[in-house]
C-alpha cells in the first residue's frame, strides 16, 4: 500500500508521483504537506480496473503549473483553453470532480477538441461514471488521424468498454446462476463460442478462437440475425471460469446461450492430427428446442476454411435463412488463404483475451505480413496497438506548459482488488445536471464506432 503522493530520494529537487486513481478511489503514494488538505482524507485502493495514467512532476513545477493557471482563469474565466487544461492538471493529480467541471465547460465550447474529450473521459473514469467516459471516448472516430489523442481515445474506449461487458457479464451470472433471474433469449440472436480444442498440440488451440472470429463475422452479415460481439462474449465465458481445452461439453451451448440472451449458439470441438489434418464437429445450440449436429467433417489443414463456410451455411440453413448471391459470393472468399497467417491472426485473439494487448499486436502483425491482403488481422492489430497505448505506453501531455512533456506521463497497470470510499473530499460525486445525463445502460453496451478513415472494428 502507497500513499497519495510520493517523495523521491536522491539529490534532485522532491517530485510528486501521481498515481492512478479510479472512481473515488487512489492508488498511489506520502502525502506533501502542501497537498494535504486535497486527499487527507482519501481511502487507499491497492488496485484499480482500468490502467490510469501518472505523472511525475516536481512539487515546485506541480505549484507552478497549478497557480499559472488559477491565475490566467481568474484574470479571463472565459478562457476555453485555460479551463481545459487547469481542468486536465486537477484530475492528474486527483481533484477530479472539480476538474470535471472546468472540463464540461470547455466541452460545452468546442465538442470536438481531443484533448477535452481524453480527459473529460478520465475524470469520469476517476468518478466512477465509466458510462459517461465512454461517451466521451467513442469519439475517437471523428478525431483527425494526425492527432497523437484519436489512438488513445480509442485505446481508452476499448479498455472501458472491456471493463464494462466484466461488469455486466458479473452482474447477469449472478442473476442468472445464483438467482434463477436470467435474460430472455432472442431466437434471432447468435453466440459463436470458440471452438474446443482436443488435441495434444497446444500450438493449435487458438485456431478455435479465430474459426469462431470468422464464422460471426460471416454471421454477422446476415440482417436477420443480432451475433453476440467478442467482447461481452469473452467477459462471459471468463466468468463462468469455462475452458478452451478438455473435454467437450455440448450442453455449453444452450447454457452460455442464456446468459448471452442468445436463442441460438454455435460451438463445437476440433483436433489436429500430425499437423497435417483437422477433424472438427460443430453444433447448433437453440435454447428452446436443443442442439443439432453442424459440420463434422476432416480436411487437409489449407482446407480449414472450407469447414469454417460450411458451418456458416449449415447454419442459416437450420435458421431457415437463405444465402444470398452477395452472401454466397463473400462465402468463397475467406480474409486469407494462408493457414500461417491464420494461426497467427489466432493467436492474436488468444492474447487480446488474455488482455496482452502488446502480444496481440504483434501476432496481427505477423499474419499481415503473410499475406498483405489479410485486412481482419491489420484492423485488429491497429486495435490492440490502440489498447496496449492506452495501458501501458506514454500519453499525450497534459497541459500546454514546458514544465511538463509527455516522456513522463505514463500509465501504471492496476488489476482490481478491492474498494474503500471515503466521503468528504473532492472525489465525491459532482452534483448537478452532468451527473445523470447521458448515461449508456450497462444492459445495452454499444459496439466500437467505425473510425472515420474506414476499416472493420467490430469487436
Amino acid at each position: 500500500m502507497h500513499s497519495l503522493l510520493h517523495h523521491s530520494g536522491g539529490d534532485r529537487p522532491s517530485t510528486l508521483r501521481v498515481c492512478g486513481v479510479r472512481g473515488p478511489y487512489v492508488r498511489a503514494c506520502t502525502v506533501a504537506s502542501w497537498l494535504m488538505p486535497w486527499v487527507l482524507a482519501l481511502a487507499l485502493l491497492a488496485g484499480c480496473a482500468t490502467p490510469q495514467p501518472s505523472l511525475e512532476i516536481s512539487e515546485a513545477e506541480a505549484r507552478a503549473d497549478l497557480a499559472r493557471l488559477e491565475g490566467e482563469l481568474a484574470e479571463n474565466a472565459q478562457d476555453v483553453e485555460v479551463k481545459r487544461d487547469l481542468g486536465a492538471l486537477y484530475v492528474l493529480v486527483g481533484r477530479e470532480a472539480r476538474g470535471q467541471r472546468l472540463l464540461v465547460d470547455a466541452f460545452e465550447a468546442n465538442e470536438n477538441d481531443p484533448k477535452t474529450l481524453f480527459y473529460l473521459g478520465l475524470a469520469s473514469e476517476r468518478l466512477d461514471r465509466l458510462d459517461q467516459a465512454l461517451r466521451m471516448y467513442e469519439r475517437y472516430g471523428d478525431i483527425d488521424a494526425s492527432s497523437p489523442y484519436r489512438s488513445v481515445l480509442q485505446g481508452r474506449y476499448d479498455l472501458v468498454l472491456r471493463e464494462l461487458a466484466r461488469q455486466q457479464a458479473r452482474k447477469q451470472v449472478a442473476q442468472c446462476l445464483d438467482q434463477g433471474q436470467c435474460s430472455s433469449a432472442s431466437p434471432s440472436t447468435v453466440a459463436v463460442l470458440p471452438l474446443v480444442y482436443q488435441g495434444g498440440n497446444e500450438r493449435f488451440a487458438p485456431i478455435g478462437r479465430g474459426l469462431a472470429e470468422l464464422i460471426s463475422i460471416d454471421l454477422a452479415n446476415v440482417a436477420a440475425l443480432t451475433v453476440v460481439e467478442r467482447v461481452r462474449l469473452q467477459a462471459v465465458l471468463d466468468e463462468i471460469g469455462r475452458s478452451q481445452t478438455g473435454p467437450f461439453d455440448p450442453n455449453a451451448g444452450p447454457e452460455t446461450g442464456q446468459l448471452l440472451g442468445a436463442g441460438q449458439v454455435v460451438n463445437g470441438a476440433f483436433t489436429v492430427q500430425n499437423e497435417q489434418r483437422v477433424t472438427l464437429r460443430a453444433l447448433l445450440s437453440s435454447v428452446d428446442s436443443g442442439s443439432r449436429d453442424l459440420e463434422s467433417g476432416s480436411a487437409e489443414i489449407n482446407r480449414l476454411f472450407e469447414l469454417q463456410r460450411a458451418i456458416v451455411r449449415q447454419t442459416l440453413e437450420a435458421l431457415g435463412i437463405g444465402v444470398s448471391p452477395e452472401m454466397d459470393e463473400q462465402l468463397e472468399t475467406p480474409p486469407t488463404q494462408s493457414f500461417e497467417a491464420f494461426l497467427a491472426f489466432s493467436r492474436g485473439l488468444d492474447a487480446e483475451d488474455r488482455r496482452a494487448y502488446r502480444e496481440a499486436a504483434g501476432h496481427y502483425r505477423r499474419a499481415q505480413q503473410i499475406d498483405p491482403g489479410f485486412r481482419v488481422a491489420a484492423v485488429r492489430a491497429s486495435n490492440a496497438s490502440a489498447l496496449n497505448q492506452a495501458a501501458t505506453g506514454v500519453m499525450p501531455t497534459p497541459v500546454l506548459t514546458s514544465s511538463i512533456d509527455m516522456t513522463r506521463l505514463r500509465l501504471s497497470n492496476m488489476p482490481t482488488t478491492g474498494s474503500l470510499d471515503a466521503p468528504g473530499t473532492d472525489r465525491d460525486r459532482p452534483d448537478g445536471e452532468w451527473a445523470t445525463v447521458g448515461v449508456v445502460p450497462l444492459e445495452q453496451l454499444p459496439l466500437p464506432p467505425r473510425p472515420s478513415s474506414g476499416g472493420d472494428s467490430a469487436q
